[in-house]
């Protein structure tokens, strides 16, 4: 979706995920696009090339909310994904995890990265910063290469982790310089956006329940970042609790969904608030790929 927002439509070829409820969102939402099931399984030589991958690998080997084993972590399957990209060869890679990832793990996948051909850009980039009224600090990378011909169809040598979607967009011409980047923070608060390009929203839906209405909550303190997101994103908060306390309608709206993109689907409270912890906030990714390719080289805030 972030991807979507900074260049367009997305001709989506592939996902990957075992976990049966992240599958029913993704059955319903890309229908007809297949998905792998176990990343550890396939057989990259018979997936077709794509000209970008993108990858939200497990980042419990690596938060700090757990016990950061790391490397040593087995679900920590970052090769896999490497052994795709060496034998894909897609011109765009696109990763996202955990801000502490940058300092336990990180090192390493740029490392694999770099000796697949790939040139790194990274940095730590906040949902706060695209107005989100939470700060939720993840680390992206955009790598890219001018070799897509070769395929090396060989094992790689680094462990971390894994569950990537894979598209084909036409994207500009990759910028090969290798920087290492902690983006800047917002000034007065702002977000910070590349220079001269505005951020376009994530496509949401008004109160597309009808059944369901929203009541005068007393949001106190949290008032004007509440407001700000609303004005964002283009449709009121929800309620944040109810007799069960967090209602996931409210998390799904914190994270820039369209209303229902998780809710909707008639899964478990306990499966909507997990797909809606492990996500990624759309407006953010788009941020960070601004920020990451030559879109952004002059990035100032706005």
């Amino acid at each position: 979706m972030g991807l979507e927002t900074v260049y367009g439509g997305i001709d989506l070829r592939f996902v990957s995920d075992i976990d049966k409820n992240v599958n029913t969102l993704l059955a319903h939402h890309h229908p007809c696009v297949p998905n792998l099931g176990d990343l550890t399984a396939v057989k990259w030589q018979d997936v077709e090339p794509v000209d970008v991958l993108t990858a939200g690998y497990p980042c419990q080997p690596f938060s700090t909310a757990g016990l950061r084993k790391g490397l040593e972590d087995e679900r920590a399957i970052f090769e896999y994904i490497a052994d795709g990209i060496s034998v894909l060869r897609p011109r765009n890679v696109f990763l996202e995890n955990v801000a502490g990832h940058i300092t336990l793990g990180g090192t390493a996948v740029i490392a694999t990265l770099t000796r697949l051909g790939y040139h790194a850009k990274w940095g730590i980039v906040r949902a706060s910063d695209t107005g989100a009224p939470h700060k939720r600090k993840r680390l992206f990378i955009w790598a890219q290469t001018g070799d897509t011909t070769q395929r090396y169809g060989g094992p790689t040598q680094h462990p971390s982790m894994a569950a990537p979607s894979g598209s084909t967009a036409e994207l500009r011409e990759p910028n090969s310089s290798i920087v290492t980047d902690s983006f800047r923070e917002p000034v007065g608060g702002r977000p910070v956006i590349p220079h001269g390009h505005r951020q376009a929203p994530i496509r949401t839906q008004r109160n597309s329940n009808p059944c369901r209405s929203y009541t005068a909550f007393n949001w106190r303190e949290y008032k004007t970042g509440i407001r700000r997101w609303e004005a964002i994103t283009g449709r009121p908060a929800p309620d944040p609790v109810d007799d069960r306390r967090i209602e996931p309608v409210f998390v799904e709206w914190m994270m820039g969904l369209p209303e229902g993109h998780v809710t909707g689907l008639g899964l478990s409270r306990t499966a909507e608030l997990k797909m809606l912890g492990n996500g990624v906030v759309p407006q953010q990714a788009a941020l960070a790929i601004n920020l990451l390719t030559e879109r952004g080289e002059n990035a100032t805030s706005a």
